[in-house]
């Protein structure tokens, strides 16, 4: 046994970092650097804003090491024992659970999410595995599934119109132009919401039906809600509009429709602010960073799969967002 008199003579000993280690620090140390000079290049004016608020870019990426590694807590939980098969699980958290804690769940909430399960459920057994346009009996199935789930008359085809297709991929898109003299960071109505879209950038042109607001002063609620979920779609494809252009611009122009994950049951109303994407991207849809974010497609790739239908609202009822409850 070793004397008490040695004890203080012991040193901690320590590994020394093994050569893959070494490797992968300094090729991720490269890539970092590359990584935050393209951010700084592609959005100096966001960063400006995020300086005159007292923060830089460097409060992102601590925010967004502690999100990988609260990513990687969470993988590894659900790969212990008695979770439960992994393939039955979301994709993505619904936005309510966002920033709810353990136990703070409301009743309401919880009917919300369960609704949005059932709904992802229902919908995985009438959709083809791979996205292409629905037949009239399935989207018709669709229909009487969202209605009983959600209330919302949501159709394939509407007054004799209809787009190229009812189903398929989507992409981020960036913020629109809501009106003439519109920035970025107006865009955002606190801090937390430009953290989370603000990096998305603004559309150097605008949409392709203008501004959503004659002027700053004249943005309601509803315009503004427009852009914050606004939907894009191959209008240019549609039936009919080499013969009938005129007539199915018009008729498109923010025209109210709704887009759900099939995969989570996420969905969100929107409003159709521009056409696209163009057909070499392999997508027939795109979303707003917001509405991207609500379908649970706001990180990673920020692609996926969904089903997209027109909202049958002559009455204006049916309110634009989240469909199975409010934005957090």
């Amino acid at each position: 046994m070793l004397p008490l008199r040695n004890f203080g003579k012991l040193k901690k000993k320590t590994r020394k970092p093994s050569k893959i280690f070494r490797r992968l620090h300094k090729k991720l140390a490269v890539r970092h650097e590359t990584v935050m000079g393209e951010l700084k290049a592609k959005h100096q004016e966001g960063l400006k804003w995020l300086e005159k608020k007292g923060k830089s870019v460097d409060d992102l990426t601590t925010t967004a090491a502690q999100t990988v590694a609260a990513s990687a807590v969470t993988g590894m939980l659900l790969l212990s024992p008695g979770t439960g098969k992994l393939k039955d699980l979301p994709s993505s958290r619904p936005a309510q659970l966002r920033e709810a804690a353990p136990g703070q769940i409301s009743h309401s909430i919880k009917g919300q999410l369960d609704k949005g399960v059932e709904l992802a459920e229902r919908l995985k057994k009438i959709l083809p595995e791979k996205p292409e346009p629905l037949t009239e009996e399935k989207a018709q199935e669709v229909s009487a599934v969202i209605k009983e789930l959600t209330g919302m008359t949501a159709v394939s085809g509407l007054e004799g119109k209809r787009l190229n297709t009812d189903y398929g991929w989507v992409g981020a898109e960036q913020h629109l132009y809501r009106f003439p003299g519109d920035t970025l960071s107006q865009h955002a109505e606190n801090s937390s919401d430009w953290l989370k879209y603000g990096l998305s950038g603004i559309a150097p042109h605008l949409g392709a039906w203008g501004y959503f607001s004659q002027g700053h002063l004249g943005l309601t609620k509803e315009a503004r809600d427009k852009e914050r979920y606004y939907l894009v779609a191959q209008t240019f494809l549609a039936p009919g509009w080499k013969d009938n252009y005129q007539e199915l611009y018009e008729w498109f122009k923010f025209r109210k429709m709704v887009m759900i994950n099939p995969e989570t049951g996420q969905g969100v109303v929107g409003a159709l602010g521009d056409a696209g994407p163009s057909e070499w991207t392999g997508k027939q849809f795109g979303a707003s960073p917001e509405a991207m974010d609500i379908l649970g497609l706001g990180s990673g790739p920020r692609k996926g799969k969904v089903i997209l239908f027109f909202v049958d609202d002559p009455e204006n009822k049916v309110p634009y967002g989240p469909i199975n409850g409010e934005e957090k």
